[in-house]
């Protein structure tokens, strides 16, 4: 679903909780262990699984994005 919102390729991270691997990482290149992120990301991750948008759901997120921003739009002039 969200390689179809972004229309762009996903990469999942092997990690469950990805975001403190990421946390991991950041320390790593701040106190030096890396010399750059990407780096840091070689060192310690290894893509689970890749996500390809499906042109058909892309389009079809489009649209429903925005009806929405028309519908934010017709209502924030009700407040």
């Amino acid at each position: 679903m969200k390689a179809d919102i972004l229309g762009r390729k996903v990469i999942a991270s092997e990690f469950p909780d990805a975001s403190a691997v990421g946390a991991a990482i950041l320390a790593g290149y701040g106190v030096g262990i890396f010399s750059s992120l990407e780096e840091g990301i070689e060192a310690t991750s290894t893509p689970n699984k890749i996500y390809v948008p499906n042109v058909k759901r892309e389009e079809l997120y489009k649209i429903k994005y925005e009806k929405y921003i028309k519908f934010r739009e017709n209502i924030s002039s009700l407040y």
